[in-house]
């Protein structure tokens, strides 16, 4: 919905110094944009005033659903590979009208849509970078 309006993802989804992921939009920064009901009688109305109503006014933060948590031993650059769009790795939400469906692996915790290795050593091969181990995992 929001690249949909021309929002970079990085407008919301913030990097540390190391180019890592540095985490979920706050509810705070959401507030920047959302921070009044706009009794709108849409799917999108409706969803912003409930955003508004549960986590703005409250204070609380918003329990986001990460489809693609890598786990600890993996160290991914988003700064290493922001030459490619960011629907190569992640799903475009920009032409999604709702979130794709979440299941979380119950063993592991993680989502099913969590990058599997094989995907990023078919990239790397593509692109002629290398496959080493060290590459990836710190």
């Amino acid at each position: 919905m929001h690249a949909a309006q021309g929002l970079d993802c990085v407008q919301c989804h913030h990097l540390g110094p190391d180019g890592r992921f540095a985490g979920l939009p706050t509810t705070e920064s959401c507030a920047e944009c959302h921070g009044e009901e706009t009794g709108e009688d849409s799917p999108a109305g409706r969803e912003i005033d409930r955003l508004v109503k549960d986590y703005v006014k409250t204070g609380a933060q918003i329990p986001w659903l990460i489809y693609q948590f890598q786990p600890d031993n993996v160290f991914f650059s988003h700064a290493a590979h922001k030459g490619f769009p960011c629907s190569q790795c992640h799903p475009d939400v920009a032409a999604m009208d709702s979130p794709p469906p979440y299941f979380e692996n119950r063993l592991t915790g993680y989502s099913k849509d969590t990058m599997k290795m094989w995907q990023c050593e078919r990239c790397h091969a593509a692109m002629g970078e290398s496959n080493a181990c060290y590459v990836c995992h710190k």
